[in-house]
């Protein structure tokens, strides 16, 4: 009989726990180099043992119809399932592909997809259940390195031939997916819309700025992300716009994430904080008023300035997502 056995590893305690990948999206935890932050992880979790290569420069060049410029045939869908979370669903979609069944962030519903999601069977990322997989009769199972950490892919492949995503870059990875799925041109299209995107805000930005970026963890834990590769910061810093504090502040950030103290708070002292947040995360939204209360909190010159911005780690999977958080964040900084 096939056996259930416990699978905590989307992160997204973060990003995602899961955003990057910021994040994933999120930052719940720590993030996966291939999925954002997801929900389960708690901060101090180190559980993804990835190594993460610098991400690739976006080339500012690629204009934002480059996916009209053709129809491509749509990839031919089977029973797909996806284990990987809304992260790398979002991208599976985006390609013109529905899996059956797909595991989800917050377990029993996807996350920040802003397309049809009502076919896809939500799946639990807390635990790896072999016997649901099996009845639900797969043709194939596409899922990422991350995940094999966790779980021998002959179990998976004694269930459906199965498919795992590589690349050291989550721009590599997005390519891959797309020779998977034998949809290589929407995966161009993809990072050729986010190329757009990227330069686009840019132009419309047409300063230098800084940002402090941080999570407010239950606990009153404050984490303040200084590096990528969690889909969020990643996206900030492919914008051109500053992270302070940054990675030289905190060298040995991992995964681009550091935690300060109330004590330490001071830190975020950009003109502008924008927090990352989730509120399907049980005592978050606590620990952000006990932290906001803090008389440290309020003397921050984004606090006293009305410029601090609150988003949805969880809200910006995939590509897509990607490209909705540079509008966000340039609506945000131009408010």
């Amino acid at each position: 009989m096939l056996k259930k056995i416990p699978l905590i590893i989307f992160f997204t305690t973060g990003l995602l726990g899961g955003l990057v990948a910021c994040g994933e999206t999120t930052q719940v935890g720590t993030p996966t180099p291939e999925l954002e932050p997801t929900l389960k992880q708690q901060p101090g979790e180190i559980v993804e043992k990835e190594s993460i290569a610098a991400e690739e420069d976006n080339d500012p060049t690629e204009t934002l119809n480059k996916s009209e410029e053709a129809t491509p045939e749509p990839p031919s869908s089977n029973r797909i399932i996806v284990i990987g979370e809304d992260f790398l669903l979002a991208d599976v979609l985006a390609m013109g592909v529905e899996p059956i069944a797909a595991t989800a962030t917050l377990n029993d519903k996807f996350t920040g997809i802003e397309r049809d999601t009502s076919a896809i069977q939500p799946l639990p990322s807390t635990e790896a259940n072999f016997e649901l997989l099996a009845s639900l009769k797969p043709d194939s199972i596409i899922t990422t390195e991350n995940i094999l950490n966790y779980v021998d892919k002959d179990l998976l492949d004694g269930i459906a031939p199965t498919s795992v995503i590589s690349g050291e870059s989550w721009r590599e990875r997005v390519v891959n997916l797309g020779e998977i799925l034998n949809a290589p041109s929407q995966a161009e299209a993809l990072l050729a819309d986010y190329d757009s995107a990227i330069s686009n805000a840019q132009v419309e930005l047409d300063a230098d700025i800084s940002i402090s970026l941080a999570t407010i963890y239950p606990g009153a834990t404050i984490a303040v992300w200084v590096d990528g590769p969690s889909n969020i910061p990643q996206t900030i810093l492919d914008m051109g716009i500053e992270l302070s504090p940054d990675i030289n502040s905190y060298p040995n950030a991992e995964y681009g994430r550091a935690y300060i103290s109330t004590e330490t708070i001071g830190d975020l002292s950009s003109p502008i904080i924008i927090l990352s947040q989730s509120t399907a995360v049980e005592g978050e939204d606590a620990s952000l008023r006990n932290v906001q209360s803090n008389s440290l909190w309020k003397t921050l010159p984004a606090v006293s300035s009305g410029k601090v911005f609150t988003i949805n780690r969880l809200g910006y999977p995939g590509v897509e997502g990607r490209i909705r958080l540079i509008s966000d964040l340039v609506e945000a900084i131009l408010e």
